[in-house]
């Protein structure tokens, strides 16, 4: 789920990642939930959804955290990224450079993206 809320990209399976680094005892990090809850970041790494044929959007930083429902794609790192995203009615359209990269749809007023992960199939 892309969400204009998140600061941080997140997900929640580990097959997902092409590479990460474990945390330590030391370097402990939170994430705060939309409940105003903290939980655990496990990992940190790089994960390459399919977005298009032939189109692989790297995220970089992506958490690994278990007690998240859902992926979610920060609007803001997008943004950050060069990616360009703009909204019309249900769609959720990214460009880079003019180019199109992908597209969602909104539902039950969330926007759901039709990245595909490692660990989807």
């Amino acid at each position: 789920m892309v969400d204009s809320g998140a600061t941080k990209n997140i997900c929640q399976h580990k097959s997902a990642f092409t590479s990460y680094s474990t945390t330590t005892r030391d370097d402990v990090e939170l994430v705060y939930l939309a409940d105003s809850k903290t939980t655990k970041v496990y990992d940190k790494g790089k994960v390459l959804p399919k977005l298009i044929p032939g189109k692989t959007l790297s995220l970089n930083d992506m958490l690994y955290v278990l007690e998240i429902r859902t992926k979610l794609v920060s609007i803001f790192l997008l943004l950050k990224a060069g990616i360009k995203v703009s909204f019309d009615c249900d769609k959720f359209v990214m460009t880079k450079n003019d180019v199109f990269v992908s597209k969602s749809y909104c539902k039950n007023n969330n926007v759901l993206t039709n990245f595909k992960l490692l660990h989807d199939n």
